[in-house]
C-alpha cells in the first residue's frame, strides 16, 4: 500500500527497487490533477491505482488500502519516498505476520511498516480524523500500548527521502 500526493520521480524509484515477488501493489493516489501511470515491476502479480478526488490524508490513505485488500495476512504499507536496498522486502515477508506491527529500519521507522491483521482486529483502523498527516504513527503506538501488544522495530534496511512532499511545497 503506498499512497502518494506528489514526487511520482520518487514512487518510479521504490517500483523498481522491488525485488521479490508481490501479490498486490495498491497505489492510493492523492493527487487529483495527476496523469500518472503506474509502472510495471516483473515481481508484482497485480497492481491497482485507484485516483482520489481530492487528497485523503495519510491515515485514510493507509486505511483505504487495508480494507482495499482485506484477505491479507498483513499488509506492507510504503511512503512513496522511500524505496528498498536488496533483499529488504524478503526481510520484510519473513518477519511480518497477522499478529504483529513492525516497523522499519529506515528513518523515521514509519517510512515502511507492516501490519497484520489479527492487530488490525485488536487495535482498529488508524484515525482518519489526523489529517493530513502527523502523529496517525503515535497513536496507533498508544493504541498498541492499551491493547498490550508489542511494536516490533526492526533493522530492515529501507532509504527515506524524509518530507519530500513538504519539501516540494506542500505546507
Amino acid at each position: 500500500v503506498v499512497p502518494v500526493l506528489n514526487r511520482y520521480d520518487l514512487l518510479e524509484r521504490l517500483v523498481v527497487s522491488i525485488d521479490y515477488p508481490v501479490g498486490t501493489f495498491l497505489l492510493i493516489d492523492n493527487n487529483p490533477e495527476s496523469d500518472f501511470v503506474l509502472m510495471t515491476n516483473e515481481n508484482v502479480k497485480q497492481q491497482y491505482h485507484l485516483e482520489m478526488p481530492t487528497n485523503l490524508g495519510v491515515p485514510s490513505s493507509w486505511n483505504l488500502g487495508i480494507k482495499s485488500l482485506p484477505y491479507c495476512d498483513y499488509w506492507l504499507v510504503v511512503n512513496n519516498d522511500a524505496y528498498f536496498p536488496k533483499g529488504s522486502l524478503e526481510m520484510f515477508d519473513k518477519n511480518s505476520g497477522k499478529d504483529r506491527l513492525l516497523l522499519s529500519g529506515g528513518q523515521p521507522p514509519w517510512c515502511a511498516f507492516s501490519l497484520g491483521s489479527e492487530v488490525v482486529k485488536k487495535v482498529g483502523l488508524f484515525d482518519e480524523g489526523i489529517y493530513p498527516a502527523y502523529y496517525e504513527d503515535n497513536d496507533y503506538m498508544r493504541r498498541m500500548n492499551h491493547q498490550g501488544l508489542p511494536v516490533h522495530q526492526s533493522d530492515i534496511p529501507v532509504n527515506h527521502d524524509n518530507s519530500s512532499t513538504i519539501g516540494s511545497g506542500f505546507s
